[in-house]
């Protein structure tokens, strides 16, 4: 593609896997609201009390 950037390759592979990229951001101590995530629709109430919804 012909494209230069600035950040590395590991930067980029970091930021594109979310959970990844929270847990790496969570132990630096960066905060960020409670996040959850279900496959599932039937356990939708129980996730949002999870996080206090």
């Amino acid at each position: 593609m012909g494209a230069f950037t600035l950040n590395g390759s590991d930067a980029i592979l970091r930021s594109r896997d979310k959970l990844q990229c929270m847990q790496i951001l969570s132990t630096s101590g960066v905060g960020f609201p409670l996040t959850s995530f279900t496959n599932y629709s039937n356990d939708f109430d129980e996730i949002i009390a999870s996080v206090g919804g």
